[in-house]
């Protein structure tokens, strides 16, 4: 089964909510999530917590990107249609 979710995690900068999110995924076999208010300032946490996988972020909108979607591309093929520092629309 492939599963989605959406987590509001807050300061996703420190590495234990960085361990969290990603023992998260691994568990519940998560191939596209959403996060929010990450205050995260730049994009390593691709390569910390989701190796391989693609993404999309407000961080064009607002500085400390609060807003990132991220997807394995093996599931899903997800393009942005409009996006804001309030909004991702994608498909």
């Amino acid at each position: 089964m492939v599963n989605i979710i959406s987590c509001n995690v807050r300061g996703l900068n420190a590495p234990n909510k960085q361990k969290e999110v990603k023992i998260l995924c691994n568990e519940e076999n998560v191939s596209l999530i959403g996060l929010l208010e990450t205050k995260k300032k730049i994009d390593t946490m691709t390569d910390n917590m989701f190796a391989g996988w693609s993404y999309v972020t407000n961080l064009e909108e607002l500085y400390n990107g609060r807003i990132w979607i991220t997807w394995r591309p093996d599931y899903y093929k997800v393009s942005t249609i409009f996006q804001t520092a309030q909004q991702i629309t994608w498909r």
